[in-house]
């Protein structure tokens, strides 16, 4: 049989989209409670089956997507894309069940979840990690046969010799504090992003600005991290007013003077200074890109870049709010509950290999703030912006984006 799918969330593009593109997502300690306290399975006391009858493979793809309340706030949920992709290994058909268990301090619903099927199916080459058996012919699974509160149950699914089933659906996974590890740093699945900014007035000429931005890119695991792209967004326009009758209207923050990136590693690091992304708030923006190319981070390794630059100020306040987006590949422990599988009426409890990703596009969580002479670093809650978009309100003397 065929497979046919569409693609959600897929590879990383290089280009955000304008409004949805900027993700305020997050994920630290709040995970692994999430994790830890989900239901147990409501397949138990089977017959146990250990050999390599199936070879079985789950993945779990982090995305962001925004989402409009009633009242105009955006908020931006981070969703899980699940997949259980199973494989006949043996030299005769087999039935096969699959139950996938449900974290229960999760809601279900949300934007983009759940679905199922060859909506919340992200096509990947498994045999670029794997060594997969011979595979004849692929199929993608609909909607499960069984809902409960508690899991989501695929029922007696025949699968010939070398036929393989992708099982995927998606789930709300978290909001957006879920990868602010402390103040300049943000933390994805085992991978440590540490921003460290500073500025001030340029020795030369006191109208113009020096700003430092040097990136670092931790691995905090014991296993490699594959296919990391990162994109590194400083704006320098913004699109401050959305197609009024006139069109729109794009407002210049600073002239740029000069900038340059380096970095201490092998790995090359790429610059344009005509780039449109959301920055940090929100908003539309041209400015500068950072743009190593695709590496991998062996164990506990890093990767560092600096990115400098010289402006003139245009405006007596404003504010420079950079984005980024990370992509990335790695095996290591599980972030969602392991699927029940059954083979024949026997509990399968062979091995079972697992590849976890991410592909989000969202604010540093850290700034630059330009008034009227005073150059701080600071957190977006410090402040209240020069540029608000329509979709965030402000609270008090500063601004609420952390949900």
């Amino acid at each position: 049989m065929t497979l046919n799918f569409s693609v959600i969330g897929g590879a990383l593009s290089r280009k955000v989209s304008a409004r949805q593109g900027v993700a305020f997502g997050i994920l630290c300690a709040w995970l692994s409670l999430a994790y830890s306290s989900c239901q147990q399975p409501t397949s138990v006391n089977q017959p146990v089956i250990s050999d390599s009858t199936i070879y079985v493979i789950e993945r779990d793809h982090l995305n962001v997507f925004a989402d409009q309340a009633p009242s105009g706030v955006y908020s931006f949920p981070v969703v899980n894309f699940h997949e259980t992709y199973l494989i006949n290994n043996s030299t005769a058909p087999v039935s096969c069940t699959v139950e996938s268990p449900l974290p229960d301090t999760l809601k279900r619903e949300s934007i983009q979840s759940p679905l199922f099927g060859g909506f919340a199916y992200i096509p990947l080459e498994y045999s670029d990690f794997f060594d997969l058996p011979n595979v004849n012919d692929d199929s993608l699974a609909d909607k499960p046969n069984v809902t409960t509160a508690n899991s989501y149950i695929w029922k007696d699914m025949k699968l010939d010799p070398s036929e393989g089933i992708h099982l995927a659906y998606s789930s709300y996974y978290g909001e957006e504090s879920m990868f602010i590890k402390n103040f300049g740093t943000n933390h994805f699945l085992d991978m440590d992003v540490v921003s460290d900014y500073s500025i001030q007035k340029d020795s030369v000429n006191p109208n113009c600005v020096d700003i430092e931005i040097k990136q670092t890119l931790q691995n905090t695991s014991s296993d490699s991290i594959y296919r990391i792209g990162f994109l590194l967004f400083v704006p320098r326009e913004l699109e401050t007013k959305f197609a009024p009758p006139n069109g729109s209207e794009w407002t210049t923050l600073y002239d740029l003077i000069s900038d340059t990136v380096i970095s201490p590693s092998s790995n090359k690091c790429y610059l344009y200074n005509t780039w449109f992304q959301n920055e940090g708030f929100g908003f539309p923006a041209r400015g500068q890109e950072m743009n190593p190319s695709w590496f991998v981070l062996p164990p506990y390794q890093s990767f560092q870049f600096v990115f400098k630059m010289t402006i003139q100020p245009l405006l007596d306040k404003f504010e420079i709010y950079p984005s980024y987006a990370v992509n990335m590949t790695i095996k290591g422990d599980p972030i969602w509950p392991s699927s029940v599988v059954t083979v024949n009426g026997k509990k399968y409890d062979g091995q079972v290999h697992y590849l976890k990703q991410c592909s989000l596009g969202m604010p540093t969580y850290i700034l630059f703030s330009i008034d009227n002479g005073t150059l701080k670093v600071v957190s977006p809650n410090e402040i209240v912006p020069t540029f608000i978009p329509p979709y965030i309100k402000p609270e008090g003397d500063h601004l609420n984006v952390s949900g």
